[in-house]
């Protein structure tokens, strides 16, 4: 029972480490618990973290594009 609370422990230190990477590197600043809620929403979602953090309100279809134009290797 200790070794899985020690697991779980570590767990959340390295996705509390990660997130903070993820805030710091993202010019756009916001609330940090903002920041968790949005990654925990779009955890099963194909999305650059980082392009979403810094232009949110940019449309679901822009952003697909992008990734396909950048899975594909297309430049514009």
């Amino acid at each position: 029972m200790v070794l899985d609370t020690i697991a779980v422990q570590d767990k959340d230190r390295i996705s509390n480490l990660l997130l903070t990477v993820v805030n710091r590197k993202v010019k756009r600043r916001g609330a940090f618990s903002s920041l968790v809620t949005a990654v925990r929403q779009m955890l099963m979602y194909y999305v650059d973290i980082f392009n979403f953090l810094e232009n949110p309100e940019r449309s679901r279809e822009d952003r697909t594009i992008i990734f396909l134009r950048q899975d594909l290797g297309i430049s514009g």
